[in-house]
Order: structure tokens, then sequence, then C-alpha cells
């Protein structure tokens, strides 16, 4: 009777423990079975060091497959963003104005944008999901377009609702200071250069 006893729990916890693993791996497999696209613009070095912290800090914390999309102009980049064939992109609030001020023939002053972010991107078929810290200064290009702002495509969000959650951890984290020591130690390095970052941070 004991014998008994003792082959139905060892039964059971076998069962238990098959169960567990076939729930972790079938929910890795559907994370990792699905690809992230981010875009940007390879002539402007903040969009590079950007996309490859992005890249890094998606990877590691998800293990979700993720590829870069290289943009020649904000026109297709947001035509991209709307067809979901861009996942995830990040800009200077004054560029996305812009483009919402073609898309409705609405302009809108860029002191605006902190009350219209929500509508600006519903316009180009995206959520804002925070901002890594960072304004237009850092480019050195002169012209004032705000702070920059991570989107998400609208259908990126409905595969990966927890996405925004997730990218939320970044704000705040590369102040302009901050990023403009990353550019020094940039070019080839970049890639290098942000995993480093993520993992002085502790964010992966």
């Amino acid at each position: 009777m004991k014998a008994q006893k003792w082959f139905l729990h060892i039964s059971l916890l076998a069962a238990a423990l098959l169960l567990a693993l076939f729930v972790k791996v079938g929910s890795s497999r559907a994370c990792v079975g699905r690809t992230i696209y981010i875009g940007y613009y390879p002539s402007e070095q903040e969009q590079v060091i950007m996309s490859r912290i992005l890249t890094v800090f998606i990877d590691e914390r998800t293990g979700t497959t993720v590829k870069l999309v290289k943009l020649k102009s904000r026109d297709e980049a947001y035509d991209l963003l709307r067809r979901d064939r861009v996942s995830i992109l990040v800009d200077y609030a004054g560029n996305l104005l812009k483009a919402y001020g073609r898309k409705t023939g609405e302009e809108l002053p860029l002191s605006d944008f902190p009350e219209v972010k929500g509508k600006v991107a519903r316009a180009l078929g995206a959520v804002i999901v925070g901002a890594p810290g960072f304004d237009s200064a850092v480019s050195g290009r002169g012209e004032n377009l705000g702070r920059a702002v991570i989107l998400l495509s609208r259908k990126m969000l409905s595969r990966f609702p927890a996405m925004p959650r997730l990218l939320r951890k970044l704000r705040g984290t590369l102040p302009n200071e901050s990023l403009v020591r990353l550019l020094e130690e940039g070019g080839d390095k970049a890639e290098k250069v942000a995993r480093s970052f993520l993992k002085k941070r502790k964010l992966i």
C-alpha cells in the first residue's frame, strides 16, 4: 500500500514538472517566433546608437528576434510605421508634428506637443511609449525639434501588449550629456557601446 502511494506521488510530481516545462517552452516560442523591426536613419548618429540600444535591450529582455531597417526619409519611416513594416521608431517631437501637419493640414507649434502627442501618434498609426531623455540639441543640426520619443506601431502593440511597459524602463536613462558620451565612444562600436551602457544601468 505504501509502495502504491509512493508511486502515485512520484507520478503526479513528474506530470506537474512536465506541464511546467511545456508551458515555459510554449510561451518562449510564442515570443521568439515573431520579429520586431527597428527603423533608424543611418546618417544621424543618435539614431544609430538608439537603434543598437533598443536592439540589445529587447533581445536580452525578451529573446525576440530584432532586425534593423535603414530608412531613407521620414516620409518613408512614417509610412512603414503605419503599415507595421517598422515596429519601433525613435524621433523628435518636432518631426512628428511636421508629419502630422502634412497629413491633416493642421500646423501645431512644438510647445503644444505634450498636450497633443496622443492625437499626433494616432494619426501616424502609432503609440508613444516613453522618452529616452535627450532632445534635438545633441544632433548639432541647429533646429529645435524638442525631445525624442519612442513610437510603436499600433499593430505591433496588439502582438506585444507588454512592450510599452518594457520600453518605459528606458525613460529618462539618456539625458543629453549621457547620449553625447555614447556618441563619442560609438562609431563602428555602437553595439558594443550600447551593451555596455545597458549593463552599467542594470537594464540587462
